[in-house]
């Protein structure tokens, strides 16, 4: 054969019988093979039992979906198969296709395998099959013709089985497959795209629990029947990723390490620990260092490392693309995501509006390492204010406005992760901001107790950063009041609302919005602590502010007007508290429609009137229309619907509609401690409406103990002087 030099090429000199070695330096030498000796290819038989899958040391557990999975894809074709396993590195691609090659090889005349991550080792493992087929070829034929061989004869001959590892670029392996097409071909690659042309792609995700459990606990009781306490919440933490997961399963067997000091580990040399291998196990097998062999693959260009970053610092399911969209120019930042799904460090969800990331990945991507350069501190640091800037940019302005609800929804797992993963000492007034208006929404839907917890974190940072006398400090202690207030009564919550009016007054001036909302919630703790008189005084003072500054139809004044009507039927005042209430419920009608949450608030408060001033028929009819309405508008597990059906049941006690009155009763009650917690207030309240109810039907010793179990709870939760604590004690004596 003749090439374009007019020079035979290697591959007709071997065909012909004349083997070309030696070094290209010192000059070729050239050695006359027996024909015999170098037979065509085709006419090359496969050895008996030609098997190179390596061995895998480890066990191998669970991975049914992912095995039946291949046999699904061999099993449904004729012809040349091509199967590829894509997924994150270490999620076990290698050993599940090892698995499948040495359990299924007697189907096989030859299966082998090749470590295919560069063009140069797809050669290498080629130039070893053929070596294989024909043993001392490889002493007469330099690579590259040993490689050409081997295709060679995978195109001529069938029911071999191929198997290529870790490969990194579809565009590397193409060539073969298009020659080699009469046998059965198993890829792994950490890239998830570009194999629509040469295969059927199935991405691999990790273990399930028990798998990772059990994979762990072999590995740890190898050779001892070591305590196993602390496996499950290890394999938690590591996400059940098994390269996670056999690392520190072989660590804990080799040093004597518990998986609690493991975990301890985890949180206090994170680092350290990702990088922790067994002795005798290649350290390009570490958490560490698997997603740094990826980022390599990216590094002509600094913003996928950069996403990857920022993307560590929140929650890993759902995270919205479009939180990411100041970041860069669409189109280049479209480029990036796409690259890091490409090489499996995020997955794209279905609609491409959601990003995830596995949780390992994200732990590794916040942990500053001084021997990775995709891991420098003051990069990570960096992400972390990228993080929260982008993330509090997308908060809603009114946590309070329900249109804004479902946004909070998506955004809140992610604000509770950068809380969780920041250190309160390097909080930034932006995240204070965020934290506090998080608190103020957690207020809203009944979660008090995390509440609590996001606002004095923000009062302390505010105060820390700005100082007492900040409007920002005065937000954060406000929302506090509310926290204070539900989950301890206004004993606590009262001299804080006073101070921080007081602080408002001094700061701001009397007639400042903020001030108003002050005075308005420290009037609201003087009707909670019964101080009637007081309260119905500051509400009316707090109302002719807010309509003097804000207007007759704004929400805040709304709100006031809510509160004042409900003072009045505190005191007894019906005719007073009706009346506001109706007009209430048409103002909020009028202004923000039927089915906003205000609105809905004000049919429910109504309600409480109607029944309050004795009108039971009316109070029912109202009842189920806000129930009815909340249920449509807001869901069935919304403690502003909670609130309402609690509502309908007690309206149906004051008209002598007993059973279905506790049916209610029992079925809030159980929905509220699902909710919102057995110590919630709301629920403590549920729960003495549920023994009123079973007094009523003459159940007197459930309804006894029932009171007794509610009476000791709100001494503990409330405090003994709470009003609520004050009612159910006042019952007692009552039940003989």
């Amino acid at each position: 054969m003749i090439n374009a030099q007019g020079k035979r090429s290697i591959a007709a000199e071997v065909l012909s019988g004349t083997a070309i070695t030696g070094d290209i330096h010192g000059g070729l030498q050239i050695h006359a093979l027996p024909l015999e000796f170098i037979r065509p290819p085709q006419e090359v038989p496969a050895p008996t039992g030609l098997n190179n899958v390596p061995l895998r040391v480890n066990p191998f557990i669970g991975r049914k979906v992912a095995l039946d999975s291949l046999d699904k894809t061999v099993a449904h074709s004729e012809g040349a198969v091509v199967h590829v396993v894509h997924g994150l590195g270490g999620v076990g691609k290698s050993t599940v296709a090892a698995h499948w090659a040495a359990s299924r090889a007697s189907r096989y005349s030859v299966v082998w395998w090749i470590t295919a991550d560069t063009q140069g080792a797809l050669s290498m493992g080629l130039a070893g099959l053929a070596a294989a087929l024909q043993p001392g070829i490889d002493q007469a034929m330099p690579q590259a013709a040993l490689a050409e061989r081997a295709i060679q004869w995978l195109s001529s001959h069938h029911n071999w089985l191929l198997v290529l590892d870790d490969v990194t670029d579809p565009v590397h392996v193409q060539p073969l497959l298009a020659r080699a097409t009469s046998g059965h071909c198993v890829i792994t690659s950490r890239r998830a795209t570009g194999w629509h042309h040469i295969g059927t792609p199935a991405r691999l995700d990790v273990m399930g629990q028990t798998e990772a459990v059990e994979m762990f606990t072999r590995i740890l009781q190898h050779n001892d029947q070591r305590s196993a306490d602390g496996v499950v919440d290890v394999c938690e933490e590591l996400g059940y990723l098994p390269l996670g997961v056999e690392q520190a399963a072989a660590f804990c067997a080799e040093t004597g390490t518990s998986p609690r000091e493991y975990l301890e580990m985890l949180s206090g040399y994170p680092a350290e620990t990702f990088r922790a291998a067994p002795e005798g196990r290649e350290e390009e097998r570490t958490i560490a260092r698997v997603w740094h062999l990826s980022l390599n693959a990216l590094a002509d260009d600094p913003l996928p490392g950069r996403l990857l970053r920022i993307l560590s610092w929140y929650a890993p399911e759902t995270i919205p693309r479009t939180l990411l969209t100041g970041i860069a120019k669409p189109p280049i930042l479209a480029k990036a995501i796409g690259r890091l799904a490409a090489h499996s460090m995020i997955a794209i969800g279905d609609s491409a509006a959601n990003i995830t990331l596995h949780r390992l990945v994200q732990a590794v991507g916040r942990t500053p390492d001084l021997l990775d350069p995709h891991r420098g501190a003051e990069a990570i640091e960096e992400a972390r204010h990228d993080a929260i800037s982008v993330l509090y940019q997308a908060l809603p302005d009114n946590p309070q406005d329900s249109r804004n609800w479902a946004r909070w929804h998506v955004l809140m797992p992610h604000v509770e992760a950068i809380a969780t993963y920041s250190s309160p000492e390097a909080d930034s007034v932006t995240l204070c901001d965020m934290l506090s208006q998080a608190g103020g929404f957690l207020n809203i839907h009944g979660r008090a107790v995390n509440a609590v917890k996001y606002l004095e974190r923000a009062v302390n940072g505010h105060k820390r950063l700005l100082g007492d006398d900040n409007r920002s400090t005065l937000a954060s202690r406000s929302n506090l009041v509310y926290s204070y207030h539900v989950l301890n009564g206004p004993a606590r919550a009262r001299p804080l609302a006073q101070r921080n009016l007081d602080d408002a007054e001094r700061i701001l001036g009397k007639e400042h919005p903020d001030t108003l909302t002050l005075l308005h919630n420290v009037a609201y703790m003087h009707m909670a602590e019964g101080d009637l008189e007081h309260a119905t005084q500051l509400f009316k003072r707090a109302l002719m502010g807010r309509e003097r500054v804000l207007g007759p139809d704004h929400d805040d004044t709304l709100i006031t007007k809510t509160n004042l009507a409900r003072a009045y039927r505190d005191a007894g005042d019906h005719g007073r508290a009706v009346s506001l209430s109706e007009q209430i419920l048409n103002d909020a009608t009028r202004v923000f429609g039927k089915d906003h949450y205000r609105t809905m608030v004000s049919e429910a408060n109504l309600g409480h009137a109607y029944e309050a001033a004795g009108d039971y028929a009316r109070a029912i009819l109202i009842n189920r229309r806000a129930l009815a309405d909340s249920e449509r508008v807001l869901g069935v597990d919304h403690p502003e619907t909670l609130t309402a059906r609690n509502n309908l049941a007690t309206s149906y006690l004051g008209i002598g509609n007993l059973k279905r009155g506790l049916i209610l009763l029992e079925r809030t009650l159980a929905d509220r401690e699902r909710v919102l917690g057995a110590d919630h207030p709301e629920t403590l309240i549920t729960k003495s409406n549920c023994a009123v109810g079973y007094l009523r039907i003459g159940k007197i010793k459930k309804a006894r103990l029932l009171l007794i179990d509610t009476l000791k709870d709100c001494e503990r939760v409330l405090g003994k002087k709470h009003p609520l604590t004050r009612s159910v004690r006042t019952l007692l004596p009552n039940i003989t």
